[in-house]
């Protein structure tokens, strides 16, 4: 995994420092890196800087705000857009 960018969902506060914060990979791997507290919650890409027996070190590359990953939409806009009329007009739903 060094060197290769990895989507991190930052879970909280580092155990071992306070300027970093934690997270975990798509396979489930703890990752460390300098980051604050409004970023937990949320998903960053970092780039694998060190392998340890437990855990991986990063660096951000890029915040969920530059990803534009989260679009606020209306459940009025969702079911329109998702909304199929069958022959006879009724409303049936398109996953």
């Amino acid at each position: 995994m060094l060197g290769s960018v990895q989507r991190i969902l930052v879970e909280g506060i580092s155990r071992k420092n306070v300027m970093e914060v934690s997270g975990r990979t798509e396979n489930n791997r703890v990752v460390n890196f300098e980051g604050s507290p409004d970023m937990i919650g949320k998903f960053v890409d970092v780039e694998i800087v060190d392998v340890y027996a437990n855990s991986l070190r990063g660096k951000l590359v890029r915040t969920e705000d530059e990803m534009g990953l989260r679009v606020v939409e209306s459940p009025a806009s969702v079911i329109a857009r998702t909304r199929k009329e069958n022959e006879i007009g009724v409303g049936t739903f398109q996953p």
